[in-house]
């Protein structure tokens, strides 16, 4: 759908009218009609909320985001035809879970949903029109206009690691709250890796007692510790249901599970070799799991359950990046297996493992998710992620081959740990490469390519590792404003962006998020040129 404008008062995408008002959203709905006329609301704006199926959060969340807007005095006298309500309901006939409609007349302002995600996402919008009037409190005047929106990719998601360094769950509230007003609708968690296991497991106290311990990194002089409770991570998922987003855990095997055999190291190929949860000594090139150990299968097994009992998502993240598969062709057990089940490479050992884990995780009613490496099979019907730089033509041919379903994290557009530019590089390992906000806004993660050969892909993601960010502070500056342009990936259809109308915008959700307290890196390069 592309963006039509009324009475030809609008300009491009932006939305600017006769009136001189830009309509500034983010992400940028697919199909907007701003007129030139307007109306005026009255001093008191009745909420109807015209259905009985929605969170009552749905209903206080509007009232907040009225309340902040319009909360005060109206100049000149008033007028019999102010608006005077706004009605809420839900149309199941829209075409996606997550449409939305804004109508805005003399009458009132109609958000209308196809479920409770979509009229949370009408409310964001309509938040984030009220925003761009600057004097709405005194004039209390606001354009006629139509929005009928629907992402273009299901699954929208940002990824913290609090592996390597733990974000208080308060924090991570707070990067859930800047997430869903910019429609991300999913929080992946990387929960353990070489350098911390942070899923308390009261049936495995030494995750926490060891493996949630660690050493420095990157110069950091200061000891790591510290892990979530199930409790903690239950308020978590509640918090950001309310807010449209789901909280997808990732427990990483067989490889990146330093921290996992420091505590319990019976599930190594080889116990005996000394273990460090040191970040030069464990990354890349730490032992794995042994794939021929049949306890490790109940041990994940018990991991899972616990996962199925926090966390609401219908799916979970099990890793399987970066192996080194070493040990196994060394370790009897694991040759012992391969052997048993007549495989015929040593890396089929891993192939075996996804199937069997996969099925676990089925009983527990979860899908599973899987960083890609080429030339593992994987089993049909999940999901793996696009991640490695260079490689999103052949991932997405074997996502189709294999009949898996695709989310496209690349690192040439979506690895937010990558500093912006050279002066954010300083204090970062040599070989970690630029990614600066413009090659952020290129992103198309359909790669151009038709529907048929593009229907495998679900969604994108970004992902902030956590090796130098070291709080949510640094996290919050490592992402934005370059979500601002995932956020218009994911949602938007190319048709519909253009760089120098995405730069406007952004520039007025800088000072959202300022007077948010949420922190972002500063686009200084783009004051550096004309655009």
């Amino acid at each position: 759908m592309k963006i039509r404008v009324l009475l030809f008062f609008c300009i491009g995408f932006i939305g600017m009218n006769a009136s001189g008002v830009e309509l500034k959203l983010i992400p940028q709905p697919n199909s907007m009609q701003i007129s030139e006329e307007n109306v005026v609301l009255a001093n008191e704006i009745l909420i109807d909320f015209n259905t009985n199926t929605e969170s009552r959060y749905l209903e206080e969340s509007l009232r907040k985001t009225v309340l902040k807007h319009l909360d005060g005095e109206k100049s000149g006298s008033r007028s019999d035809n102010e608006l005077q309500k706004i009605v809420c309901s839900i149309d199941k006939r829209l075409p996606k879970e997550e449409a939305y409609k804004i109508e805005i007349d003399e009458k009132a302002i109609r958000l209308t949903g196809a479920s409770g995600r979509g009229l949370f996402y009408a409310i964001q919008t309509l938040d984030q029109i009220f925003t761009s009037y600057l004097d709405l409190r005194i004039n209390r005047r606001i354009n006629k206009l139509s929005i009928v929106d629907a992402p273009r990719f299901e699954y929208r998601a940002l990824m913290l690691d609090p592996a390597r360094h733990m974000l208080p769950v308060e924090d991570i509230k707070r990067y859930v709250d800047a997430m869903a007003y910019y429609k991300f609708n999913t929080l992946h968690l990387h929960l353990t890796d070489d350098h911390g296991w942070r899923l308390e497991m009261k049936k495995y106290p030494r995750l926490t007692e060891l493996g949630a311990r660690r050493d420095a990194t990157f110069n950091d002089e200061i000891l790591k510790g510290g892990f979530y409770t199930a409790e903690d991570l239950k308020g978590l998922v509640a918090y950001a249901a309310q807010r449209n987003v789901k909280v997808i855990p990732e427990v990483d095997i067989p490889g990146h599970g330093h921290a996992l055999l420091t505590a319990y190291p019976e599930f190594a190929c080889f116990p005996d070799t000394t273990l460090k949860a040191e970040i030069n000594e464990a990354y890349p090139h730490a032992a794995p799991i042994c794939i021929g150990n049949h306890k490790f299968y109940a041990f994940y097994e018990d991991v899972i359950r616990e996962l199925s009992e926090i966390f609401t998502a219908d799916e979970i993240h099990i890793g399987g990046d970066e192996v080194n598969e070493d040990a196994w062709s060394k370790c009897p057990k694991c040759q012992n297996l391969k052997n048993e089940k007549g495989l015929a490479k040593d890396d089929q050992l891993m192939d075996y493992l996804f199937e069997r884990v996969t099925k676990i995780a089925s009983e527990y009613g979860k899908n599973v998710q899987f960083w890609h490496e080429a030339g593992h099979k994987y089993p049909a019907g999940e999901t793996i992620f696009l991640w490695r730089l260079g490689t999103a033509h052949s991932v997405i041919e074997d996502a189709r081959k294999q009949k898996l379903k695709l989310i496209c994290a690349p690192g040439e557009y979506a690895y937010f740990d990558y500093p912006e530019s050279q002066s954010d590089k300083d204090y970062l390992p040599a070989w970690i490469p630029i990614l600066p906000l413009k090659k952020v806004y290129e992103f198309d993660p359909a790669y151009g390519l038709p529907k048929e050969e593009s229907e495998s892909i679900r969604g994108i993601e970004a992902t902030i590792w956590g090796e130098s960010v070291k709080n949510i502070h640094r996290a919050f500056y490592m992402t934005f404003p370059r979500a601002f342009a995932l956020a218009d990936a994911g949602w938007t259809d190319m048709e519909n962006r253009e760089w120098k109308h995405f730069v406007v915008r952004m520039q007025h959700h800088l000072n959202v998020l300022l007077e948010r307290g949420v922190n972002y890196r500063p686009p200084v390069e783009l004051y550096k040129s004309k655009n």
